[in-house]
């Protein structure tokens, strides 16, 4: 077991047990309570099966959402661990974090906003921005 920071915090998810703690769950707002909820239970089920899957939510891109030229993917991997952090505020995976992306643009398309636009993370990555990058005169061009 990895032993808590000083404020008494996890470091990092235990399965089966909520991402927050009791003290805390006042301050979660929207869907942040149900989503704990679900992954509790999930958890639950996978530490009762004999040959468990890793523990992660499946999300699927939609087509055409005028926000990248290239594919990335099809589907999103979320692991548990990943929502852990996001709950914690500690530094996210790369491919949330262009999820949450996706999600604004298509929130931005829905509403018909105009002049509102997401700068894509997907073209922020460092490596992306080395020079010579093929992804990186794509995203000038």
């Amino acid at each position: 077991m990895v032993p808590p920071t000083l404020d008494g915090l996890t470091r990092c998810h235990d399965a089966g047990n909520p991402i927050l703690p009791k003290n805390l769950e006042y301050l979660a707002s929207g869907p942040m309570l149900p989503l704990q909820s679900s992954i509790q239970c999930l958890e639950g089920i996978l530490l009762k099966d004999k040959d468990p899957n890793y523990p992660v939510f499946t999300i699927k891109v939609l087509e055409d959402p005028n926000f990248v030229l290239e594919d990335l993917a099809d589907i999103f991997f979320v692991a548990f661990e990943d929502v852990f952090n996001l709950f914690h505020w500690r530094r996210l995976e790369y491919n949330l974090v262009h999820l949450y992306a996706l999600n604004l643009q298509m929130k931005i398309k829905r509403e018909r906003s105009s002049n509102v636009a997401v700068a894509d993370p997907y073209y922020m990555r460092d490596s992306q921005l080395d020079q010579g990058s093929r992804t990186r005169t794509n995203a000038v061009e």
